[in-house]
């Protein structure tokens, strides 16, 4: 009798964690861990005929699980309709001319598919056909999408018509949509200072797409002539900067070339290491991956003043492997940023010879990515030399320039 009094306590002890457990190990097949998916993912059903679907319950690690199923058409009446329902199985018949999607939810987790019913195929491609890639601040873009049967139009799906109250917009980010649910929506960048990317997800049933925007001061238009990016260096560019300096005369130092004295009478800038790798990363947003990175040193055997204005000076140029037309140009963009701050940088933008450069001076440059634009005056019909950037009698300095363009506006 006493040991069986001394072992009550213990068994309901183990009682209780039992049912204390059942609970945790219940609550453990939650929203993160189960997914669920109908099986078949039919594309149509033909009027008064019948289609039976499966409710598949799985597990994080794949393994089907048993869990109730509820199941629901949108819209629930005139297109499609259940003749009966028996836990994870449904059988569904069309009674209609469109399109309805079928859910099945089980513990807060949805799966879903889009049928086709009568004359109606369901489409199974969603695709974005117009969207940019950024807007600048305050700025309006439309975004359309397209669905359509058979993969995209493009390559060769039919298109398809739905109501389009049926297709969900969502935006996240520096920016907002003109509607919740259309074809074509328009976006909106949020105004300065906002910069970022804005995240459009549009959903049609069981289909999405996404489209990342980049919201930045000034984007380029479709006419830009881009110089340096993410992507390298422009079309036409020789793809590394010609270095140059003075040394009693203009001198250009190809690829490679630059002089390594630092007690030799000239100028010059690192342009040898231009980084366009292991330099901090470019503009946030619109180009964030890589920027160039310009270093100059005074050489210490300089003594004589030189132009443009009684000082040593030293830099580097991007040069085309032929003459371009850049007429239509009227602008040049470019971020600065510098590695300490209080930089002055000198940038001489394009011209059809050295008589008719235009020459700005940036300053003060701060450890900020800002955006610079020049207004171009000289002639640009045949450009050689589209723009260089240089330091004139300045302590030794190092400075990021990063998406460079020209452009109409």
């Amino acid at each position: 009798m006493k040991k069986f009094l001394f072992l009550s306590p213990l068994l309901l002890i183990c009682a209780f964690i039992i049912i204390s457990c059942a609970p945790e190990r219940k609550s453990r097949l939650n929203s993160d861990s189960i997914v669920v998916r109908i099986e078949p993912p039919i594309a149509n059903v033909p009027l008064d005929t019948t289609k039976t679907l499966t409710a598949i319950v799985r597990n994080a690690k794949g393994d089907i699980v048993d869990l109730p199923v509820t199941w629901s058409i949108d819209p629930s009446t005139g297109i499609g309709a259940f003749d009966s329902v028996t836990g994870k199985t449904a059988e569904f018949r069309a009674i209609g001319n469109g399109i309805v999607t079928i859910t099945a939810l089980s513990n807060g987790v949805t799966g879903s598919i889009n049928v086709g019913c009568g004359s109606y195929h369901a489409p199974d491609s969603i695709v974005i056909t117009s969207a940019p890639d950024g807007v600048s601040n305050g700025k309006s873009v439309p975004i359309t999408v397209q669905l359509s049967y058979g993969g995209p139009v493009a390559s060769g799906g039919i298109a398809v018509s739905v109501d389009t109250s049926t297709i969900l917009w969502d935006v996240s980010g520096p920016g907002s949509l003109s509607a919740s649910s259309g074809q074509t929506v328009t976006f909106t960048a949020n105004p300065a200072p906002a910069l970022g990317q804005a995240t459009v997800k549009i959903s049609f049933g069981n289909l999405s797409v996404t489209k990342l925007i980049s919201v930045a001061e000034v984007v380029p238009t479709a006419d830009a002539v881009m110089i340096y990016s993410d992507n390298g260096f422009g079309p036409n560019l020789i793809t590394e900067p010609y270095g140059y300096f003075h040394w009693g005369d203009w001198n250009w130092y190809p690829p490679g070339t630059y002089p390594e004295n630092p007690d030799a009478p000239v100028v010059y800038p690192t342009t040898s290491k231009v980084d366009t790798t292991a330099a901090p990363s470019g503009v946030p947003s619109i180009d964030p991956l890589s920027s160039l990175k310009f270093e100059y040193y005074k050489g210490s055997g300089l003594t004589s003043p030189v132009w443009p204005s009684g000082n040593f000076y030293g830099g580097f140029s991007f040069r085309y492997n032929s003459a371009q037309n850049l007429t239509t140009m009227t602008k040049l963009y470019f971020y600065v940023r510098g590695a300490s701050g209080g930089e002055d940088l000198i940038v001489q933008n394009v011209g059809n010879a050295s008589t008719n450069l235009h020459i700005n001076t940036i300053k003060p440059i701060t450890t900020n990515w800002q955006l610079y634009s020049i207004t171009l005056s000289a002639a640009r019909t045949s450009v050689t030399v589209p723009v260089s950037f240089f330091f004139e009698a300045a302590p030794d300095s190092t400075v990021y320039i990063d998406y460079i363009y020209f452009d109409v506006e």
